[in-house]
């Protein structure tokens, strides 16, 4: 509160804010939950720093702040409510209890307050400690996001498949959809629970947050006919590639749309003495729409709004008053300054080097395969293709997947269904080769699988198990043609087919009509 507070921009000032304010109090929060009025106490302090009042001193707030904890994209500032972020970090401490089974925390806790049930599950009990009070306080969070995923009753215990009519006559067309986009393991592996408020299943703090936000029912929250669009416009002005002494610019506009929303609830003129009377958010969206002919009008129209506003207090303060052309002039050359010297390094050679097949080493075999996604139809095809060390072709396979499964789900079942296929083609000492990286990432332990495919993945390291010597290995999508043009084939085929170098006739498998040659496939 001192006479340095006056030369902090609203940049620093928000920086200050998050990093020191908002953060300090959270190794306290994380164990135990803070009294109502301490966060309000707390809050109360940042919001008059924020807002530049000085002890009992009232200013105009522009904004509530409930719209100024909002996100970015949503335009707020993306503050803290501390209460529900208090209640974030214990739901964290919640998901341990339910997941991590093997740490001490969870025995000592398990054996006192819930012996006979899981957290979810778990009652206050008799004389709680604080800490424990302090976990269940939170405990109606980890119950909203936690998932079980499987449900026995709907799989085919024989073929490891979801009992497709049962499942369409137990459910609403929308949700068979998300049932059978579920891919399940030829292996059946066990239940497991998940965080259904992340895409990868993993729990975060911040994706508690954002639920605790949902649950204390927020109406700011709320869905809008223009949402989409207003979360894009926010989100641009955020993130433009100016110097970072413009940045207050994006402050800037923030200000004037807000300080606009303040006049216009009160019902009064808005002056235009001191903002210019247009639409902010208006302005930006034009120039995001002109961009797409224009690449870059947003950052230049910015440094120029910049550049006048520095002029005028340039000669406001003694200096010279410089003409709009030199203005102009300096702007645009400070930003390509700028973007010259943060520029990405473009492709390498190695980038625009060409991908071609590789044979294995002598007296293996490789197996390249392949998925695509027929999102029109709701399924989804496989390529398998089976070759020898002098590459030649000794089997393939082509099949059609009645579900709808997402790109990511269709690479892993592609390679499940390779190995399985490697297995009935007689092969020992084998290579399984794809143009995923996030999948033989996942498979050699490197990253973590998403919660969609890690029981498939699981199920690939059991199967392949069976074989001598195996391995997986990643090809660009030129050195995995064939196996390519075979899964984008299977949209033709009716259920499955396979070509062996020993018997030219298909195999019969369900409904099959079509022969495939690819032997002259490079």
């Amino acid at each position: 509160m001192g006479w340095k507070e006056k030369l902090l921009s609203n940049t620093r000032k928000e920086v200050l804010i998050k990093v020191i304010a908002q953060a300090v109090p959270s190794y306290t929060m994380s164990c135990f939950k803070l009294p109502n009025t301490l966060c309000e106490e707390l809050t109360r302090m940042v919001r008059q720093f924020w807002w530049d009042q000085v002890k009992d001193e009232k200013k105009l707030a522009w904004l509530s702040w409930e719209k100024m904890c909002l996100p970015k994209e949503r335009g707020g500032m993306d503050f803290r409510d501390l209460r529900l972020f208090n209640l974030a970090l214990l739901a964290k401490q919640g998901w341990r209890l339910q997941t991590n089974s093997s740490s001490l925390f969870y025995r000592v806790y398990k054996a006192k307050y819930f012996p006979s049930c899981d957290f979810v599950e778990a009652s206050m009990g008799c004389q709680p400690s604080y800490a424990w009070r302090s976990i269940m306080a939170a405990q109606h969070l980890v119950q909203r996001g936690v998932r079980w995923q499987w449900v026995s009753d709907l799989i085919d215990e024989d073929s490891k498949e979801w009992k497709r009519a049962l499942v369409c006559q137990s459910f609403l067309p929308q949700d068979v959809d998300a049932i059978l986009s579920i891919p399940l393991s030829v292996t059946g592996v066990r239940d497991r629970v998940i965080w259904a408020e992340n895409k990868n299943g993993r729990f975060t703090v911040r994706s508690a947050y954002r639920l605790a936000q949902e649950v204390q029912g927020d109406k700011l929250m709320a869905e809008s006919s223009n949402q989409s669009t207003m979360k894009q416009t926010w989100r641009r002005l955020w993130q433009m590639n100016v110097p970072n002494k413009v940045e207050s610019i994006s402050h800037l506009f923030w200000f004037c749309e807000r300080a606009k929303e303040v006049w216009s609830s009160c019902k009064l003129s808005f002056p235009f003495e001191i903002l210019p009377s247009w639409n902010y958010i208006d302005v930006i969206w034009q120039l995001q729409k002109w961009e797409e002919s224009r690449p870059g009008l947003l950052e230049r129209t910015v440094m120029i709004s910049w550049g006048i506003w520095k002029n005028r207090n340039d000669f406001r303060h003694g200096g010279r008053l410089r003409s709009g052309q030199a203005v102009t002039r300096s702007s645009l050359y400070l930003l390509e300054e700028f973007q010259m010297a943060n520029e990405k390094p473009t492709a390498n050679a190695e980038q625009n080097h060409v991908v071609k097949w590789v044979p294995p080493l002598a007296g293996r075999y490789k197996v390249n395969v392949d998925g695509a996604v027929f999102s029109r139809w709701k399924q989804a095809g496989v390529g398998v293709v089976v070759r020898d060390d002098a590459g030649h072709v000794i089997a393939a396979l082509c099949r059609k997947l009645y579900t709808p499964l997402g790109p990511l789900v269709v690479e892993a079942k592609a390679i499940e269904i390779g190995v399985k296929f490697a297995k009935e083609v007689g092969v020992r000492d084998v290579i399984f080769e794809g143009d995923s990286l996030m999948i033989c990432n996942a498979i050699h332990g490197l990253t973590e699988a998403a919660p969609s495919v890690q029981n498939v993945i699981t199920g690939i390291l059991k199967c392949a198990q069976d074989f001598r010597t195996f391995d997986f290995s990643h090809t660009k999508r030129q050195g995995n043609t064939p196996a390519h043009v075979l899964a984008q084939h299977a949209v033709n085929v009716d259920d499955l087919v396979v070509w062996l170098e020993e018997s030219p006739t298909c195999i019969q498998h369900a409904c099959m009509h079509d022969v495939l040659s690819i032997s002259n496939y490079d």
